[in-house]
C-alpha cells in the first residue's frame, strides 16, 4: 500500500515530484509498528484535548 502525500491543488510540479517520491517511501500497512521489537509510541490525546497549549508554541 502506498499512502500518497496530500498537496494543495496549485502545488508546483517540482513539489509534486518530491511528494510522489516521498509517498513511495511510506510503503507498508496500518499497524506497521508490529515490525519493531520496541516501538516508540507517542500519546497525542492530551495535546489534542488542550488546544490552548498549542497557541503558546513558537517556531524557533
Amino acid at each position: 500500500m502506498i499512502w500518497n502525500q496530500e498537496l494543495p491543488p496549485n502545488a508546483p510540479e517540482s513539489v509534486r515530484e518530491l511528494a510522489e517520491e516521498f509517498s513511495h517511501l511510506k510503503l507498508g500497512y496500518r499497524g506497521d509498528l508490529k515490525f519493531w521489537e520496541n516501538p516508540v509510541i507517542y500519546e497525542m490525546t492530551d495535546l489534542l484535548e488542550e488546544p490552548e497549549q498549542t497557541s503558546e508554541m513558537k517556531m524557533q
